[in-house]
Formats: structure tokens, C-alpha cells, sequence
């Protein structure tokens, strides 16, 4: 038989794995993967079904760049122009400071061009979560749809970009512009995208 110190060596090969693996920090996961976990669509042709960029590939160089930008890694801002037959942008303009919350403990703002936008957008990401049971988990209890707060009290915000009352004193980690090219100012006029955040 194999001697005994064989047999201690080999056990304690085996509680340093254990250890180290217990210890080491989880492994980071994607954007992408993480919403094909957690996201239930709530309209749409897909509606019910887990999200799945299936059939859509070409977006995920996108969402990948838009992650990276989120997170600080290589950049800090992405523009996504798109034609009006690009379909998943505002899933992913929903999907992104959710994961944002969930993953990375960071809060959101995200700006529409008008309070009618403003208003319908909310909409849309409250029934995205109530859709998807653990979504709902990480945003529980009655919610004020424009003002989101998860369970670890990470806030996600929807505002219009001519609102002063809604824009002064915000600060988030993350700032979504939706339909940039049509956010107006407070007295009526353009704003150049990144003044606006």
C-alpha cells in the first residue's frame, strides 16, 4: 500500500484546493450570460421566454462594448447608433443597469428625450421585472416605477432630459442616454450627449 505520508501529502493537496477555491473570488460573469439567466421578456414575439440574443449575434459585440464601458474596463463611454429595425436596444437599456445592481452594486440614471418616453420606458422595465421572478427578488416590495431601489438599496432612475428638478444634484455610476440625438435642454434647445450627462 502507498505510505502514510503519500496519503497525508495527498490530503493536503486536497484541503489547500478546497480552501483556495472557497476563497477565490467568483468568476466574473457577462452581461449577455447574465441576462440568459435572469431576464424573462415581457413583450414582444418572445414574450415569457428567457432572453436569448439568438438569432440576433450581431448585437453582441454591442453589448459587449457597452458592459466594458459600464464597468470602467478600456473605456469609459460607448455610442450605439442604430437603424429603426434594430431590434433588443431598448431590452438592453433595461437590462444594463440591472445588471449593474446586481452584479456590481452600482446605481443608474437613465434619460429620456420627454417625460412621455420617460414614463413609458418605466413602464417597460417594471414589467420586465415583474416578468422575471428573479428580478423580482433583487427589486422587492411595491416600487415607485421612475425610482427604483433593489434589496441592496442600489438605486436605478429614470428621468427626461429637460426636467431641472429630476437632473440637478443626480449622481449615478452609470448613465444611460436613450435616443440621444433627441434630448432638449430645459429652455427647449439641443444638448450635446455628454453635457446632458
Amino acid at each position: 500500500g502507498r505510505s502514510r505520508r503519500a496519503r497525508v501529502s495527498d490530503a493536503s493537496r486536497a484541503l489547500v484546493s478546497f480552501a483556495t477555491a472557497r476563497l477565490r473570488p467568483p468568476r466574473p460573469i457577462g452581461i449577455e450570460e447574465w441576462a440568459t439567466e435572469n431576464v424573462v421578456l415581457a413583450e414582444g414575439p418572445r414574450a415569457l421566454q428567457r432572453f436569448s440574443l439568438a438569432g440576433y449575434e450581431y448585437q453582441r459585440g454591442i453589448w459587449e462594448s457597452c458592459e466594458l464601458a459600464a464597468r470602467g474596463d478600456c473605456f469609459s463611454r460607448a455610442v450605439v447608433p442604430k437603424g429603426g429595425q434594430t431590434t433588443h436596444t431598448t431590452t438592453f437599456a433595461m437590462v444594463l443597469p440591472l445588471y449593474l445592481a446586481a452584479i456590481e452594486r452600482r446605481s443608474s440614471l437613465i434619460v429620456q428625450p420627454d417625460e412621455g418616453k420617460a414614463e413609458r420606458f418605466s413602464k417597460k422595465l417594471w414589467s420586465l421585472i415583474e416578468a422575471s421572478p428573479r428580478l423580482r427578488e433583487l427589486f422587492p416590495g411595491r416600487q415607485k416605477v421612475s425610482d427604483l431601489v433593489s434589496a441592496q438599496r442600489i438605486p436605478i432612475r429614470v428621468a427626461f432630459s429637460s426636467s431641472r428638478d429630476q437632473l440637478m444634484g443626480e449622481s449615478a455610476s452609470l448613465v444611460v442616454l436613450d435616443e440621444f440625438d433627441r434630448l432638449v435642454g430645459c429652455d427647449g434647445s439641443d444638448l450635446a450627449p455628454w453635457d446632458t450627462a
